[in-house]
């Protein structure tokens, strides 16, 4: 039991800051098209993905309108 013990003491460690911080979803549909170009268009601008170039422009989009960056 101690070993289980012990992992379950890491495991809880390392819940990482998205836990803590990103609670909220946003959905949004499109064509797997799309898709694919979101993908290739974020890798291409030096993004590791879809999610990073979009909270990317959000963040600038917010800055610009003055309202509260998204962290």
């Amino acid at each position: 039991m101690a070993a289980s013990s012990g992992a379950d003491a890491q495991k809880k460690r390392r819940s990482g800051s998205e836990n803590r911080q990103q609670t909220a979803k946003f959905q949004m549909r499109m064509t797997a098209e799309q898709r694919i170009a979101l993908d290739e268009a974020a890798r291409k601008n030096g993004f590791r993905d879809a999610k990073e170039l979009v909270m990317s422009r959000l963040q600038q989009d917010l800055a610009a309108a003055g309202l509260a960056a998204v962290s």
